[in-house]
């Protein structure tokens, strides 16, 4: 009897350490190939390959795995690319409209000196409420923009500058709230959740430069990991979009 209850456990064990993708991360071989430049290069070539699946054209998926190789092979300039490469994509998608790439630019330009003004006097009015003048501000500006007679050119500018303001309104506010955490000793990473590399809905995730600041990689053991982590969210991906396709047919 006692060999006959053994089996089913046994077997219940065998199926719970079951992996359908490896804990490649868990690995002290591979994570130290993850660490070496033959590996780097690996870990890099295997993700572009993963996000041409999403990307209809090479060149998108390229463009982003040069991205990530700079991050990679330049960690300590890592949120300095973070920072300066969305910009550049602003500066590409909008050069041929003026106006909107000024519009864009000023955004951003506000949400630094926003940034600044409550970093630098923390205890004035506005460094106590910073969201509340946000908030404030962006009413006024739907105010004005109501008030703009239609089809002119003020009344363009500044809805144009509502819609964009209102897009970066959750970005510039999680900013703002950072404040009261360990700040970093430059803008950078607060810029670059401002227009994030990695996407996000207008609700932006992660929530703000303070939990990058937690989660981020100290060092290249971590970095490894986490690069061998996000290769194996790529696959669950490339697996889940797979299946979902063939429940459609």
């Amino acid at each position: 009897m006692a060999t006959q209850l053994e089996s089913p456990r046994s077997l219940v064990s065998r199926l719970a350490g079951f992996r359908l993708i490896p804990r490649l991360e868990t690995y002290p071989s591979v994570v130290s190939l993850a660490q070496t430049a033959p590996g780097k290069l690996v870990v890099l070539a295997l993700f572009c390959l993963g996000m041409r699946f999403f990307l209809a054209d090479f060149g998108a998926a390229l463009e982003l795995a040069v991205l990530v190789a700079l991050i990679t092979f330049m960690p300590e300039y890592r949120r300095f690319i973070l920072a300066a490469t969305p910009i550049v994509f602003v500066i590409g998608q909008s050069y041929r409209e003026p106006l909107l790439l000024g519009l864009n630019l000023s955004v951003i330009g506000l949400g630094i000196l926003l940034y600044g003004c409550a970093m630098q006097w923390p205890n004035s009015l506005f460094g106590r409420r910073p969201i509340t003048f946000l908030l404030a501000g962006l009413t006024a500006l739907i105010l004005f923009a109501c008030a703009a007679t239609p089809h002119s050119l003020v009344y363009t500018i500044l809805w144009n500058l509502t819609g964009l303001t209102a897009s970066y309104v959750w970005f510039v506010g999680y900013a703002l709230i950072d404040r009261n955490s360990k700040p970093a000793k430059d803008l950078t990473l607060e810029l670059a959740t401002f227009r994030p590399l990695w996407g996000s809905t207008y609700v932006p995730f992660p929530k703000g430069a303070a939990y990058l600041r937690r989660i981020e990689a100290k060092n290249a053991e971590q970095l490894a990991i986490f690069q061998l982590k996000g290769l194996k969210l790529l696959v669950w991906a490339i697996l889940l979009s797979l299946l979902f396709r063939l429940w459609n047919q």
